[in-house]
């Protein structure tokens, strides 16, 4: 009988166990849980049926050391979804996504990855992670696995909060925003639009004589009546700032520490804020999914990360601060 220890069926993700019944694909030999296998109907290895390859165990090129590094340092990582596959694999166990080669420079690199993941990989996908699998987590993370793991674990099994996000203290919403926490991403957004209002006040003030030269033409356009309705607005604002220029100064200088502080606060939290968000978005996808495959291909496209959204929260910014310069000074 195959030993399928430490294989994980490539349609629920789940490692199997000694009692599981299991069947294979009668072109590939992709190994699934019966019931897996019956719900989906046929083999879902699509790349490996591609290619005309055959799936391989990995215990079956084991070299029965006992030595568990060893063993780690001749399997090949997966760059998609970091999964440990034996050395010489096409196709990746877990996923079923072609393993690309390397190059020899990154050899020594894959071997120290493959080391640190050995100890993810060689558990029970099953083992609960404060409700949600270690196996549901890794597919939801999707891009840099191991940082996140080793984090969320400690999370779980210390029941402490703290673990530093260094992106944090530089843009927090924009690593809110890649990790697809859009409204996080939002509240930062505004709290740190609202907290530049007092600079961006004193800033615009300053800048008087260049917004009146960058206006000129359109001023040409509109009429001599108009506009000097609106240079003597934007003279008046000027005029309105620099008579409160001490009290705007002490507003922004609390708004600067109030700005900090929200920073060292995503800094030290961030990263339990994004375990917690995980947790949410899996139980909720389990909640309203009532096909296991379709849990797991939906835990997929929920987690993972988007740069798209980066720009979104950008482009927010923008908007924002082009509505604070027409409100300031046209109205």
């Amino acid at each position: 009988m195959a030993d399928y220890r430490n294989c994980s069926c490539i349609a629920c993700k789940n490692v199997f166990e000694p009692d599981d019944d299991i069947v294979v694909c009668p072109e590939c030999g992709t190994p699934y849980h019966r019931d897996c296998w019956q719900e989906h109907g046929h083999c879902i290895n699509t790349e490996l049926h591609k290619s005309g390859g055959t799936w391989q165990n990995p215990n079956n090129n084991n070299n029965n050391t006992t030595d568990e590094e060893s063993s780690n340092r001749e399997r090949v990582l997966c760059t998609q979804c970091g999964e440990l596959n034996p050395k010489g694999s096409s196709f990746c166990i877990h996923c079923g996504k072609k393993i690309d080669s390397v190059s020899e420079d990154n050899a020594n690199w894959q071997k120290n990855i493959a080391d640190m993941l050995g100890g993810f990989q060689n558990e029970n996908e099953n083992e609960d992670m404060g409700g949600a699998t270690l196996g549901e987590i890794k597919n939801f993370v999707g891009k840099n696995i191991l940082y996140y793991l080793t984090r969320f674990r400690f999370f779980f099994a210390s029941k402490k909060k703290l673990a530093p996000n260094f992106i944090c203290i530089i843009f927090p919403q924009f690593w809110f925003a890649y990790r697809k926490m859009w409204l996080g991403s939002l509240i930062i957004v505004l709290l740190t639009f609202l907290l530049s209002i007092p600079a961006s006040l004193m800033t615009l003030a300053e800048q008087t004589d260049t917004i009146l030269a960058g206006i000129q033409p359109q001023l040409e356009i509109i009429g001599a009546e108009s506009a000097e309705i609106i240079r003597n607005r934007i003279l008046s604002f000027s005029d309105l700032i620099s008579d409160n220029q001490t009290l705007l100064y002490q507003i922004d200088l609390i708004c600067s520490y109030a700005s900090l502080a929200l920073r060292i606060v995503l800094f030290m939290f961030g990263n339990y804020i994004y375990y917690k968000h995980c947790i949410k978005k899996i139980r909720n996808i389990h909640a309203n999914q009532k096909s296991l495959i379709d849990t797991q291909s939906r835990i997929r496209m929920v987690g993972g990360t988007s740069i798209g959204f980066i720009f979104l929260a950008i482009l927010l910014e923008f908007v924002l601060t082009s509505i604070l310069t027409y409100v300031a000074i046209i109205i």
